[in-house]
Parts: structure tokens; C-alpha cells; sequence
């Protein structure tokens, strides 16, 4: 799981200039990407991706088990205003799955 993680943080890295703000459940991508954290609050994620618009993240990244499990309309929440990376390329087969989404703006 630390190297999905990892791998993540790193990609984020290459793609910033600066320190991205990334809403996350999965706290390490942000101190690998060299950017700040805002913490995902699962049970509230209603609430984070509202905060997350509000305070201007710049990522979003889920661990996409927990997309099934706890966060099952976040996609429709987060369209409008993010989208998407394709990432499958940086998880082994045996890894942990993450899924980023990117500011629009």
C-alpha cells in the first residue's frame, strides 16, 4: 500500500510547481506530493468535497475500495469541478487502487 501511495504523491509532484492542496483519505499522497493535506472525513465526505471547492484543492485522491464502501456518489459530487486522471498505469496489480481527480480551474 506505501508504494500506491507513494507512486501517487510522486506523480502529483511532477505535474505541480507549487504545493497543491489535496483533499485525501489516504494522508501520505500529500506529504509525497509535497503539497498540504485536507483530510477526507468519510463519514461527512458530503461536507469535504464542499470545503475542498471552497479552500481551492487541487486534488482529490480516494482509495477506489473505499470509493464502493463509504463514498458511493462522490464522482457525481466532484464532476463539475474535477476531473478524472487516468493513474492505472502507476498501481502494481497486487496494489492498492487510487482514484485522482484534478481541478478544472
Amino acid at each position: 500500500e506505501k508504494l500506491g501511495i507513494k507512486t501517487i504523491g510522486f506523480w502529483i509532484k511532477n505535474q505541480e510547481i507549487g504545493k497543491p492542496l489535496i483533499l485525501t483519505d489516504a494522508y501520505r499522497v500529500a506529504y509525497y506530493a509535497g503539497g498540504d493535506l485536507l483530510v477526507m472525513d468519510k463519514l461527512n465526505y458530503r461536507k469535504s468535497v464542499f470545503e475542498a471547492k471552497e479552500k481551492g484543492v487541487k486534488y482529490i485522491v480516494v482509495k477506489e475500495k473505499n470509493m464502493k464502501e463509504c463514498l458511493p456518489d462522490l464522482i457525481e459530487l466532484v464532476q463539475k469541478d474535477f476531473f478524472k486522471q487516468d493513474v492505472s498505469f502507476l498501481s502494481a496489480k497486487d496494489q492498492e487502487k487510487y482514484l485522482v481527480f484534478k481541478s478544472r480551474y
